[in-house]
């Protein structure tokens, strides 16, 4: 495929008519240096996006460029191998070489490692571009959304898994997002009750240096002195680069720490710090035995992530109570008696919509990691929505039975925008 890529480049095809069963190939020469050349009558799409054009505009390049997600450097999505390309559109972003700051969009000739989801596409600096002039005249600006999509009651969107602290007590200092993390998560998410939904819209992420085997990653890996909040910047520009500048909103499943990690990235956003995307649509938001009120635990380790997750950390402190996406975001915090990792109350030691707690004495114990198996089972626990009222103790609803195991509400919360 990257043959052929860079030979359709080279010859730059304007048109292919079947003769006789034959595609016969109209070429054209590039065009001279600083100069680009216009071919219509074209159909370009990006799967990503779902943007399309009729046009494109062939340029000289340097050959071995990177890509990125967006109009800046922070999220390197592919490589232009070819010293002839084309390209469909462009935006403004970051200082780009040169003595301007525009990028142009296109497909490159091969992912970046981690980045094969995006296939290719992304952005090349205009200091990368062989123009006289730009953004080069005719070129279209990108698309760019302006305003949140509408909420849905639906698995239309894609969802997003975020794990949490690996304890590296085998030297490994990463996880196996799809062969051991997330795999019954996973499977509920698409095979068990409704509702269900395609492992397409399911993306695990993988942050630290060895994680592997996940959907994406963040496109700076990270060991365990990074602190939370920089991993909460690094998650909202993942979400940027991926769907928000499309238009497109995700649900967040996080686990552990990496319910701290969306805390950030939503807290971040929402005061609208420097170096952080300008906006990111986040719909629900589910944590699972997140440590919101700190814990204990992490003061048997002395790295900087366990450090943001002591009680009363710094960190804690500058977290917002309930931080939002752009058009809102709906808060579901789970917590277990008996997960000895992370206290019932200290999971549920933030201003949300929706809360859950299990109880002792179920047909199995609600632990730290077992939360991401258990989609069977008789379980007590209690709940509040804040449509009963303030977080009060006189408006949590005791209950059990056999029709909410964790995962199962889990995958509610991130369904039902309101109240289950």
């Amino acid at each position: 495929m990257r043959g052929r890529r860079i030979l359709s480049r080279a010859l730059l095809s304007v048109t292919l008519v079947a003769v006789g069963g034959i595609a016969v190939v109209a070429q054209a020469s590039p065009a001279q240096a600083g100069s680009c050349t216009k071919q219509t009558g074209v159909s370009v799409s990006d799967p990503n996006t779902g943007w399309s054009w009729s046009s494109r505009w062939w340029c000289g390049n340097r050959g071995g460029a990177q890509m990125y997600g967006d109009a800046n450097y922070y999220t390197h999505t592919a490589y232009m191998d070819s010293t002839w390309s084309w390209v469909v559109c462009y935006r403004y972003g970051a200082h780009s070489g040169g003595s301007n700051n525009v990028w142009y969009y296109t497909k490159g000739d091969r992912s970046a490692p981690g980045m094969s989801g995006r296939q290719a596409w992304g952005y090349l600096p205009a200091g990368d571009v062989w123009t006289s002039t730009d953004p080069w005249p005719g070129i279209p600006a990108c698309p760019v959304s302006t305003s949140p999509p509408g909420r849905g009651d639906s698995f239309n969107e894609p969802i997003l898994f975020v794990h949490g602290y690996e304890l590296d007590f085998m030297g490994s200092g990463g996880f196996d997002c799809n062969g051991w993390y997330w795999p019954e998560t996973l499977s509920e998410y698409q095979y068990g009750s409704w509702p269900t939904t395609t492992r397409s819209k399911l993306r695990t992420i993988g942050f630290y240096n060895n994680d592997r085997n996940c959907d994406t990653y963040f496109s700076q890996r990270a060991d365990h002195e990074v602190p939370i909040q920089e991993l909460g910047r690094r998650l909202a520009w993942r979400i940027w680069d991926d769907y928000s500048r499309f238009g497109v909103s995700v649900d967040v499943v996080a686990h552990s720490m990496g319910g701290l990690i969306l805390r950030a990235a939503l807290t971040g956003n929402q005061q609208n710090l420097s170096g952080w995307p300008p906006y990111i649509y986040v719909e629900d938001a589910v944590s699972e035995l997140s440590p919101h009120g700190g814990t204990e635990v992490a003061f048997v380790c002395v790295t900087r992530q366990c450090r943001d997750m002591w009680p009363n950390s710094a960190f804690l402190v500058w977290c917002d109570d309930n931080p939002q996406g752009d058009g809102g975001t709906d808060w579901t915090l789970f917590g277990a008696d008996d997960d000895d990792v992370v206290p019932a109350p200290k999971a549920i030691n933030m201003v949300a919509g929706h809360k859950v707690v299990y109880h002792t004495g179920g047909t199995y114990q609600v632990e730290h990691m077992d939360f991401l198996w258990q989609n069977s089972g008789w379980y007590r626990y209690k709940y509040w929505d804040y449509q009963r009222g303030p977080d009060v103790p006189a408006n949590w609803v005791e209950s059990s039975g056999s029709s909410y195991p964790p995962l199962i509400w889990a995958k509610y919360a991130g369904y039902y925008w309101s109240t289950w």
